[in-house]
């Protein structure tokens, strides 16, 4: 019976360590709130899809600030997709209240293809105050004016 001593302090430790374990489990998970997806669209912008108390929201972060572009529906199966890794799926942001796409744009411009399947929608407010145009405002760099309006600057993308 020489293991009763070294199982007895066994058991106490494991029974001492197991509070430390949960209070640190407990503070990884935020009550409520879940970052499922982030995606970085420039230096000082991101797109994140975010779960709030079962509700799926597609937000922007940039400079000035979080904005809320818009809900997106809930999976059909919660169950499977709990713990699945969220991509955003372009097929189920077509199917949305949104302008056509066009599928032909060159490989170069990847901010216009990332965010091209949502398009611009209008309201009784007018166009332009769609997910597209909120992104470009946070994210265009315009250059000074030349005999005109400024164009936006078109910055090639390193691979």
């Amino acid at each position: 019976m020489t293991d009763s001593p070294l199982l007895g302090l066994l058991l106490l430790a494991v029974l001492a360590a197991l509070p430390l374990l949960l209070r640190r489990m407990k503070a990884a998970q935020p009550n409520g709130v879940r970052v499922l997806s982030r995606t970085a669209l420039h230096r000082n912008a991101v797109v994140a899809v975010v779960e709030i108390d079962g509700r799926r929201l597609l937000v922007g972060a940039g400079e000035k600030g979080i904005e809320l572009l818009t809900e997106l529906p809930a999976p059909a199966d919660a169950a499977a997709d709990e713990d699945a890794e969220v991509f955003l799926d372009l097929d189920a942001l077509e199917r949305m209240d949104v302008a056509p796409q066009d599928r032909t744009l060159p490989e170069t411009d990847a901010l216009e293809a990332l965010l091209g399947p949502v398009g611009s929608s209008t309201t009784d407010a007018g166009p332009g105050i769609g997910l597209v145009d909120r992104l470009r405002a946070m994210t265009v760099r315009v250059s000074p004016p030349q005999g005109g309006a400024g164009r936006p600057i078109r910055v090639p993308l390193r691979r």
